[in-house]
């Protein structure tokens, strides 16, 4: 008998049969069938909840060595009203605070300091990831304690607040700007240029601008910045200040300004 006539004899036989050997005939021959289809529809139902819920950066946070308070929710307490003012719909986009960068060592106990020398396994590895994304102009701004600010600021990551505050703006928060000093940078630039990486040269102190050659002040200090204190805290304990700064080749330097204001006076 033709197979296709024996398929069909048997399927006219099964129409007769109780709903159970109907359906046990079902399972035999497309169970692989019926999970594959159910397979396919939950890869399909995820990848289209991932696209509906994924939202866009607005802006990039980078927070080194600072994690959220527990319990925080900056999606409500910054994100949120930030966007809406700038009318940006918060639900399509967002502000990243990637707090994925601790370089702190772990191993020191609960919010205990570590140099910026630090170079374990997990922070050698954020320390490049970090970089990587400056690099690409992935990266807005970076916020954290003074010790790795000062990292970033000596090798000539951020731009100075006069490029992108008023000069009313710069005396408003004459209290709260981190300087460094720019001959230091200018030394460090140099050296770096000549391929000396053995040179080195203590960071002046932040807050005595008036004993630097140069002072130029590059970042906003966030220590009494209610919003800042309500929804993170410095893994290092020892922090001297905490301090937001914009990136030289920010994607989105005018937002990103509104934002370092925005940070510094909310309570």
């Amino acid at each position: 008998m033709p197979l296709m006539d024996e398929f069909r004899e048997e399927r006219e036989s099964i129409k007769n049969q109780p709903f159970k050997k109907k359906l046990e005939y079902f399972w035999t021959y497309y169970k692989w069938w019926v999970i594959g289809g159910i397979f396919l529809i939950i890869v399909l139902v995820t990848v289209i909840i991932q696209i509906a819920t994924n939202k866009k950066d607005a802006l990039y946070i980078a927070m080194v060595d600072i994690i959220n308070t527990p319990g925080a929710s900056e999606e409500l307490t910054i994100t949120t009203p930030f966007l809406e003012e700038h009318g940006i719909n918060p639900k399509k986009n967002t502000i990243n605070f990637n707090t994925d960068f601790l370089f702190t060592d772990p191993s020191g106990g609960d919010k205990t300091g570590a140099s910026p020398s630090y170079s374990d396994t997990q922070g050698f590895t954020g320390r490049e990831s970090l970089a990587i994304y400056i690099a690409a102009g992935d990266v807005d701004a970076i916020c954290g304690s003074d010790e790795w600010f000062d990292t970033y600021a000596y090798n000539n990551f951020f731009l100075p607040l006069n490029e992108y505050l008023t000069d009313e703006e710069i005396d408003k928060y004459s209290d709260s700007i981190y300087y460094i000093d720019g001959a230091v940078l200018s030394r460090y630039t140099q050296a770096r240029s000549d391929q000396d990486y053995e040179y080195e040269e203590a960071f002046p102190d932040s807050d005595e601008p008036e004993k630097m050659e140069q002072p130029l002040a590059v970042g906003i200090i966030l220590d009494d910045s209610g919003l800042y204190n309500s929804n993170f805290v410095c893994a290092n304990g020892d922090a001297k200040h905490i301090v937001i700064g914009i990136v030289r080749n920010s994607p989105e330097t005018p937002l990103a300004a509104d934002f370092v204001k925005y940070i510094r006076d909310g309570n």
